[in-house]
């Protein structure tokens, strides 16, 4: 489990990297791409993990970060008894009033039934992507229609990294017990 979180831990980085990169490109300062490299890093390593902006030229690598969280990561915890927990935390955390419901017959109305249908909608490549916003669509075999959420890109940044962080502080938890 350790080196799936290492690699999320690495798949944020990179978005954050990216991003500090483009803004460098605007401004034309790349002579310094070490000195933000080292300043990023810092900041990372300080426990100020989430992502505050994504540009919209990097939302693929963050929709991967995305796959990495809400199914790769979901999956390695999915028996260790542990999903509750990690969603009350990150209910503390994070204003899942934010995901809307665009259409479809599902009640997504708790963050677990939002969560499971952006898990499923990453999972199975039905993710729409527009300059605002990520719209995930899923359909269960009981249904004729699909059911669409959408969020803007920066939300689903803040959402993963937060993921990323309680899955980590779950199992910190775990090996110093």
């Amino acid at each position: 489990m350790k080196n799936y979180l290492e690699i999320a831990h690495i798949s944020e980085m990179n978005v954050i990297l990216l991003s500090e990169l483009q803004d460098l490109i605007k401004k034309e300062e790349l002579n310094e791409v070490k000195e933000i490299y080292c300043s990023i890093r810092n900041k990372y390593f300080e426990n100020k993990r989430e992502v505050t902006q994504v540009n919209f030229m990097h939302q693929g690598t963050f929709l991967g970060m995305a796959y990495i969280s809400f199914v790769w990561l979901w999956e390695k915890i999915k028996n260790m008894d542990c999903k509750t927990e990690i969603i009350e935390k990150l209910e503390s955390r994070f204003d899942f009033s934010k995901i809307k419901k665009e259409c479809g017959p599902r009640n997504v109305q708790e963050s677990y039934e939002k969560i499971r249908l952006i898990r499923n909608a990453i999972s199975h490549g039905n993710v729409r992507v527009t300059e605002e916003h990520f719209q995930f669509y899923d359909k269960s075999s009981r249904e004729n229609r699909e059911t669409c959420l959408k969020m803007e890109w920066q939300d689903l940044g803040e959402l993963v990294s937060m993921m990323i962080s309680e899955i980590n502080s779950f199992f910190l938890y775990i090996y110093d017990n």
